[in-house]
């Protein structure tokens, strides 16, 4: 295989000589379809939605990307609510693993699936044994509309437990610790806040 980092595309060249951009990460959105519909989804995602990515396709820019970044790639999967297709997630990992590809480098998660202790711990075993680098978990207002901010603490604790402190992030940290609700806010407020958190993004 061509070393692409031997190539000029990280030199500083002027705009009139050619570069080669070096792609090292892709994001990959299992569906659309999601168990919340949070006003600001960058994909208006629903529980209505539809859509599957078929496992070949996303092993195709799996395997493209190690073409192009070697070690270096990074794929991303997010939804909608991957585990939804829990099943079809799980096989989609276990062909990549097969086929010898790089590690799945994060997971995203709202956590609404995790509401059984025993069949949490067998999904997070699962993606502990294949090597899933880090599990994401959404906790911010949005979220927190249509997922009980208790459910992410007791997915959190778990997800520490099985897959390890360093392999677990839960985007926004603060939102965890200290929940805000639109509920109580007046329509004025409300939009002050969903600015308020978008910026923070």
């Amino acid at each position: 295989m061509t070393d692409l980092y031997a190539n000029r595309y990280n030199s500083r060249l002027s705009r009139d000589r050619q570069k080669l951009k070096l792609w090292r990460y892709a994001g990959l959105m299992l569906t659309y379809r999601c168990s919340a519909a949070c006003r600001f989804c960058y994909y208006y995602c629903r529980p209505e939605a539809e859509g599957l990515l078929p496992i070949e396709t996303a092993l195709s820019v799996w395997t493209s990307l190690r073409m192009l970044a070697g070690p270096a790639a990074r794929i991303h999967i997010t939804g909608g609510e991957p585990f939804l297709y829990f099943d079809h997630l799980a096989d989609l990992l276990r062909e990549a693993r097969r086929r010898d590809l790089p590690p799945l480098d994060s997971l995203e998660t709202n956590g609404s699936w995790a509401t059984s202790e025993i069949e949490t711990r067998q999904k997070l075993r699962l993606l502990r044994d294949l090597d899933v680098r880090e599990l994401k978990i959404s906790c911010d207002p949005f979220h927190a509309e249509f997922i009980d901010v208790e459910l992410i603490r007791k997915l959190r604790a778990l997800a520490v437990e099985i897959l390890g402190p360093d392999r677990v992030r839960v985007r926004w940290e603060k939102y965890l610790e200290h929940p805000l609700s639109f509920d109580a806010l007046s329509a004025a407020d409300s939009t002050a806040l969903a600015r308020q958190i978008l910026r923070e993004d």
